[in-house]
């Protein structure tokens, strides 16, 4: 991997419970020595984000549906969105959902 620090967006309804997912992400992240830098908004929210600054968006199971418009506004920059599973998130399971998000950048 790289010693370039990752920048990862994630999507969800109001980003309360993603707060908690997000958490876990940076703590399973420290725990591999991953230099990562994670964050939550809440649904069109993303609108309001500089894409040229990130590596990957990933969207929670109930904003899956945004995958498209997301898709729209992340291609122009050549950042990829990952859906993340109802059971990952679900279980707020940091260390699958870090898993999933290195597997779509390719870094494992």
């Amino acid at each position: 991997m790289s010693d370039k620090k990752l920048n990862i967006l994630l999507i969800c309804v109001n980003a309360m419970s993603s707060g908690f997912l997000v958490e876990k992400m940076k703590k399973a992240a420290k725990e591999r020595g991953l230099d990562v830098n994670i964050e939550a908004v809440a649904g069109w929210g993303f609108k309001e984000k500089d894409f040229s600054k990130l590596d990957l968006v990933m969207l929670s199971p109930q904003v899956r549906h945004y995958k498209k418009d997301v898709d729209s506004v992340a291609s122009k920059f050549n950042v990829p969105v990952a859906n993340i599973d109802f059971q990952t998130y679900g279980l707020v399971d940091g260390n699958r959902c870090l898993d999933i998000a290195l597997k779509t950048l390719g870094v494992q």
